[in-house]
């Protein structure tokens, strides 16, 4: 996957000119090996990781190559495009990534395990500028002001729960979405009126989901039930409480936006 020139255009003059003069460097990712092709200066410049890499007395480093075997191409995909645009792709987008070599066919939401998976890329090669916009992303994404993301993405919450802390606040939020809005009767058939809970449970019992996760979410579930705030089960998901904040100020500026698509929220209702 080769970057045309013309991306570079985001970048003022003195950021084009570093970035073309370094050089380009590959990233080998993944079993299908697919090549990334890179400007140097930039992906140095976010990453401690690559900076470190690609600048010490390392084979990558004289060969101008990085293979990691063990990383998903959607994810450096995601990346790539918010190296070039400082933006992450949208879910449509997203969703192409997803089907570049071909989607999962048990992925209950290909962009929200692609988001996820950036996530985690973004966290383990030191790139926390990444890191923050992709976790601020999939916050947006599942509290969207006209309602939140109907679950399930159990995929997503699987490979958070294995990659991510415990008390990591992507995975808090997954679990409370699936504790508000998830309905078992929904994966069942529709049948005299009704969909079927009974049937929707023998379809989720095909997922073979791992116990953690479904007791992660029962475990949850009977917090916010038993010890929790009863106007939880009342109140709209805050966005802010899940966004990563780089300081106070920014929370609090976090917070007020909040607010205000809430009120939004309410108003068209």
């Amino acid at each position: 996957m080769s970057i045309d020139a013309h991306l570079l255009e985001n970048f003022d003059l003195t950021t084009r000119s570093t970035a073309t003069n370094d050089g380009i460097v590959i990233l080998e990712i993944g079993p299908q090996k697919q090549h990334y092709h890179l400007h140097k200066a930039l992906l140095t410049h976010h990453s401690e990781y690559f900076n470190k890499a690609l600048n010490g007395p390392w084979k990558e480093s004289k060969e101008k190559a990085v293979t990691l075997d063990d990383v998903d191409t959607i994810a450096v995909d995601i990346f790539v495009h918010w190296l070039y645009t400082q933006q992450i792709p949208d879910n449509r987008d997203t969703l192409q990534m997803t089907r570049r070599f071909g989607s999962d066919p048990g992925d209950d939401d290909g962009p929200i395990t692609g988001y996820t998976k950036a996530l985690v890329f973004g966290d383990r090669f030191l790139v926390p500028a990444f890191r923050q916009a992709v976790h601020n992303c999939l916050v947006d994404t599942l509290l969207r002001e006209d309602g939140p993301r109907c679950p399930t993405f159990f995929t997503a919450t699987k490979y958070a729960l294995e990659n991510l802390p415990s008390n990591h606040s992507i995975l808090e939020l997954f679990m409370d979405i699936h504790c508000r809005y998830w309905s078992v009767s929904g994966h069942g058939e529709y049948y005299g009126g009704e969909w079927g809970e009974e049937s929707g449970i023998t379809v989720l019992l095909t997922r073979d989901l791992p116990s953690i996760l479904l007791i992660r979410i029962i475990a949850r579930y009977s917090w916010r039930a038993v010890d929790g705030d009863p106007d939880w089960w009342n109140l709209d998901l805050k966005d802010c409480d899940y966004h990563e904040h780089l300081d106070d100020q920014e929370r609090k500026d976090c917070e007020a936006k909040s607010e205000k698509k809430l009120r939004n929220a309410c108003q068209t209702r």
